[in-house]
């Protein structure tokens, strides 16, 4: 039998939609969520809701996890 791992879901919490700003990361944005969820999830987790693959652009607009 041939292993494989599953993709972990998308987040399919509540959420907040927000224009990113000058000097703003992928990470500065999990680090500003209120959850107990690890950093590298919540990374994750905005990676996937947006489709982003690399660096963000001002007045972008990502949707963020809210917990």
């Amino acid at each position: 039998m041939a292993g494989f791992a599953l993709a972990p879901d998308v987040y399919s919490g509540p959420t907040i939609e927000h224009a990113v700003t000058g000097g703003e990361s992928v990470w500065s944005l999990a680090q500003g969520v209120d959850t107990d969820r690890s950093l590298e999830d919540v990374v994750t987790d905005i990676q996937r809701l947006n489709g982003i693959e690399g660096g963000l652009q001002v007045g972008q607009k990502v949707i963020l996890p809210l917990n």
